[in-house]
C-alpha cells in the first residue's frame, strides 16, 4: 500500500467513525432532553464536547498515543468541573457518557471495527434510554415557588397544603420543603417536589 492509500483508508475509517459517533451523541442527547426542557441549555455543549473529544482522540490515535492521554483528558475536564459554575450531577453523568462514548468511538480497535462499535454504542444507547425512563418515573422533579397561603404551612395542615398546591399548579405534588417564611409580606418561598 502506498502512503496515499494508507492516508485515504485512515481518513475513510475516521469519517465513518465520526458519523457513527455523531449519530450516537445526537441520539443520547435526544433521549436525555426530549422531555427535559429545563436543562436543554446543556445539549449543544454536550454535542460539541463529544465532537471535540472524538476529533482529539482520533488525532491522538493516528500518532500512536496510548490510553494515558485519554485519561489525562478526563483529568483536565474534572479539574474544569471544579473551576466552573455548579452543574447538576445528572448533567455531569451525561457529559461523562458523551466523553467516554466519543473516546471509545475514536480509539476502539475491535477485530471487526464497525460491528464492535455498533454493539458498544447500542449498549450505551439502550442503557441511556431505560435509565431515562426510570429517572422520569422514579425521581421527583422540583420547582421553587412563592405562596401567599402561609397558614397552610403548619405541620398539621400538610395534607391541605398538598391539595392546595395540586389544584394551583396542576402538578402531582408529593412533597414540600419550606425555604423561608416572610410574615410581614404574608408569603413563603417553598420548593415543591412532583412527578
Amino acid at each position: 500500500m502506498t502512503e496515499a492509500n494508507v492516508f485515504y483508508f485512515e481518513f475513510h475509517e475516521v469519517l465513518i467513525r465520526f458519523v457513527i459517533n455523531l449519530l450516537v451523541i445526537l441520539l443520547i442527547t435526544w433521549i436525555r432532553y426530549r422531555e427535559n426542557i429545563a436543562n436543554r441549555q446543556f445539549a449543544p455543549s454536550f454535542i460539541m464536547m463529544g465532537i471535540s473529544i472524538f476529533l482529539t482522540c482520533s488525532y491522538l490515535g493516528m500518532v500512536k498515543v496510548e490510553l494515558g492521554i485519554v485519561l489525562g483528558l478526563f483529568a483536565v475536564f474534572s479539574i474544569l468541573r471544579f473551576r466552573t459554575k455548579n452543574v447538576p450531577f445528572y448533567e455531569m453523568v451525561n457529559l461523562f457518557v458523551i466523553i467516554s462514548t466519543s473516546a471509545i468511538n475514536a480509539l476502539a480497535n475491535f477485530p471487526n471495527v464497525y460491528r464492535g462499535l455498533i454493539v458498544c454504542n447500542s449498549i450505551v444507547i439502550v442503557a441511556t434510554f431505560f435509565l431515562e425512563i426510570y429517572r422520569q418515573r422514579a425521581i421527583l422533579n422540583k420547582r421553587e415557588m412563592v405562596i401567599n397561603e402561609i397558614h397552610l404551612l403548619a405541620p398539621i395542615k400538610e395534607d391541605e397544603l398538598l391539595v392546595y398546591l395540586k389544584e394551583t399548579t396542576a402538578l402531582n405534588v408529593k412533597h414540600v420543603e419550606i425555604i423561608n417564611v416572610n410574615n410581614v409580606k404574608k408569603e413563603a418561598r417553598i420548593i415543591i417536589y412532583y412527578l
